[in-house]
């Protein structure tokens, strides 16, 4: 699965000017999102969905939470010992946010459903037969 190369620049013209250690974040999260999107895709598709869009819609989301929350791993690391943690953290923090949006996103469905269920017989009662005469 690759990502779709118009969904990252959509909506370039809606952000604020930038600056220096902004469009730095912002280079490097997009070479991570075009580096892990695919095993990302397929861990997510793991994780119990049956839509394509659920795995899409959690990766671009943890992408920008990443860099809206986390701007802090996408900076050059100072030191080459800090390097190997740094993307060690990244990774995990990649991996644990899809996972975690996946399960929030089953769990609200089974939510969704027991709902439907209990409110199904209220919103749409049995049609009313009538008696033989």
């Amino acid at each position: 699965m690759t990502p779709d190369s118009t969904a990252w620049d959509s909506n370039a013209e809606a952000y604020p000017p930038l600056t220096d250690q902004d469009l730095r974040r912002r280079e490097r999260l997009k070479a991570l999102f075009l580096a892990h999107y695919a095993p990302l895709y397929t861990f997510a598709r793991s994780c119990g969905t049956h839509e394509p869009a659920d795995a899409k819609d959690a990766i671009q989301i943890t992408f920008h939470r990443l860099l809206k929350k986390r701007g802090d791993l996408l900076d050059d690391p100072v030191a080459p010992a800090t390097q190997a943690t740094q993307a060690a953290e990244l990774k995990q923090y990649l991996y644990s946010s899809v996972r975690g949006r996946m399960l929030n996103g089953i769990r609200n469905e089974n939510i969704h459903d027991r709902i439907l269920t209990t409110l199904a017989p209220t919103l749409h009662p049995p049609p009313c037969v009538p008696r033989p005469p």
